[in-house]
């Protein structure tokens, strides 16, 4: 009974997000971004397929895959690591794309979703950028 409950609970996780495949046409591509509320700049690379690699200067380089919930106001993103020796680890964040700025709020790995777009020090880093 309890791996059925189990396997019912991650069928309902994973319906919410969509991987791979469902990449959307206006997240495709290479952002510069920089941070709200300091000096650091950064590059995402979204790959139609679902990959992804964020590079902040001088020394953060991840990559991974990404899931989205676009059900949700605001959208939904999840960033699953595949390196950094973090593999497997979760970012979860929101995002909105307005007149073709990426304005993108991430929480900290393994940690709560952000709620809104803002800076908080100990949970959250908001980003804004173009392509």
């Amino acid at each position: 009974m309890l791996c059925y409950l189990s396997l019912v609970i991650v069928i309902i996780c994973s319906s919410a997000f969509n991987h791979q495949s469902q990449v959307p046409d206006e997240l495709i591509g290479k952002w510069n971004l920089r941070a709200i509320h300091s000096k650091l700049i950064g590059t995402l690379e979204i790959k139609a397929d679902g990959n992804y690699s964020f590079i902040v200067a001088p020394n953060y380089n991840e990559a991974g895959i990404l899931a989205f919930s676009e059900r949700k106001n605001p959208q939904e993103i999840n960033m699953i690591v595949r390196s950094r020796g973090s593999s497997g680890a979760t970012i979860r964040g929101i995002y909105t794309i307005r007149n073709g700025t990426l304005e993108l709020c991430l929480g900290k790995m393994n940690e709560a979703r952000p709620l809104a777009f803002s800076y908080d020090g100990n949970r959250s880093v908001y980003w804004r950028g173009t392509k």
